[in-house]
């Protein structure tokens, strides 16, 4: 599979849409309209699947068909045709999965929390009149998402208040904000954004607070970020080191501790490998129509192939549709069980030339024999069709697969019948 750990919907498109898987997505994939594979490709049957269904079947890029496979395909060989065209599928399904999914996080991986700073890492602070801004920076080495932040309260009775911010120091905006109250002092506490927010590998961010306690203190964040801001510090782990250094402890300064919580990212599946004709692959030249004899040539050809087309045309109409039969060797005196060998049949007529008196039958013209006086099963090496059952003194079975090889009989005790299979007109 594509993606080890699954796959998801990508953001921002919907999972209820749908993707068609057509011909046209060749040209997006290559890049350009292709010229090796086209007599295929122009048979190929699109199909529609849901966003969702898609990333859930989380789907490979195929392995490249064998130039072998594709030679026999160009040929006209039907098996390899098939081949060509669901290895295209698989293709232009991977290409669209690719579009339109993106692999999940390794679920094992886990989130970074608390940062290892002697488990405490400080926000710093920068004084400006009455103002006091709070915040740590840092930059992310990798993509990843960032769900909140793990916060140190000051110590002491009641409990405070924070609002809880993301900032991005490359555009300056604010990327989440949130408000919680009721925060137990002396101990650190996970707070969680609404949504995860994703952080683009490279990118530096601050993660900042603005605190009323019960104490009656309070601090408060900027309304934007500066990016020569020396006071704002770096963190560790998946994240570079950038700034002044965080401290060991608070100091007189009592600012409190302050770590954003990173998890792992969802990535891109690896990119479909364009489809190329293969080196060793040699196609027929270019026709040439330089010459008289050239084009004679080429009209020539095409009057070859017209005659192989009518040839493989009658065949068809003769066995799938034929406007007449023509009778073969007749088989009589058959009695009891037994089986005809035959090939290229139409469908059989059965004479039967003696019926015991006692047999049943209905009032209608002609008699219908009541219960059947045998059946016929037709069959290749590999299995048998369905009984046809016999019920009258002359009967035609048609509509007969031209794949049959053999024609079992079956008749009941008493009954003999003359088998004539009906062949193809030349």
């Amino acid at each position: 599979m594509a993606c080890p750990y699954g796959a998801s919907v990508k953001p921002g498109v919907s999972p209820t849409s749908e993707v068609v898987i057509s011909r046209a997505l060749w040209e997006q994939l290559s890049g350009t309209p292709s010229s090796w594979l086209d007599g295929i490709l122009d048979t190929f049957t699109p199909s529609i699947v849901k966003v969702s269904d898609l990333c859930a079947l989380n789907v490979s890029d195929p392995v490249d068909l064998s130039v072998t496979q594709i030679a026999a395909a160009l040929a006209g060989e039907p098996t390899a045709i098939l081949e060509v065209e669901q290895w295209a599928k698989a293709k232009l399904s991977y290409y669209e999965f690719t579009q339109v999914c993106v692999c999940n996080a390794n679920p094992s991986a886990g989130c970074l929390t608390l940062l290892a700073h002697d488990q405490v890492s400080w926000a710093q602070a920068v004084f400006t009149g009455a103002t006091i801004y709070v915040g740590n920076r840092f930059t992310a080495t990798v993509a990843c998402v960032c769900r909140g932040a793990w916060w140190n309260t000051p110590t002491g009775s009641g409990t405070a208040a924070l609002t809880l911010r993301l900032w991005s120091v490359t555009s300056g905006a604010k990327l989440a904000e949130l408000t919680v109250s009721g925060l137990p002092k002396g101990q650190w506490n996970e707070i969680d954004f609404t949504a995860d927010v994703t952080l683009t590998a490279g990118q530096s961010y601050v993660i900042s607070y603005a605190l009323q306690d019960t104490d009656g203190y309070r601090y408060r964040t900027p309304e934007t970020v500066s990016v020569s801001n020396a006071n704002s510090s770096g963190l560790t782990g998946v994240f570079n080191t950038s700034g002044a250094t965080i401290p060991a402890s608070p100091g007189s300064g009592a600012i409190y501790g302050l770590d954003p919580i990173t998890c792992p990212a969802s990535t891109t599946p690896p990119v479909a490998t364009q489809p190329a004709q293969p080196s060793d692959l040699v196609l027929p030249p270019a026709w040439s129509c330089a010459t008289a004899c050239d084009i004679m040539i080429r009209l020539q050809q095409l009057s070859d192939r017209l005659d192989w087309i009518r040839r493989d045309i009658t065949l068809i109409q003769r066995q799938g549709v034929p406007f007449g039969y023509l009778l073969s060797a007749a088989h009589s005196g058959l009695t009891g069980s037994g089986a005809i060998a035959v090939a290229g049949i139409l469908g059989v007529s059965v004479v039967l030339t003696t019926v015991p008196a006692a047999w049943g039958s209905t009032s209608d013209v002609p008699r219908r024999l009541i219960p059947k006086v045998g059946s016929l099963t037709f069959a290749t090496v590999n299995g048998n069709e369905d009984e046809q059952q016999l019920h009258y003194d002359q009967e035609l079975v048609l509509g007969i697969s031209g794949a049959v090889t053999s024609i079992g009989y079956s008749l009941r005790p008493g009954i003999v019948a003359t088998i004539t299979p009906l062949v193809r007109e030349p």
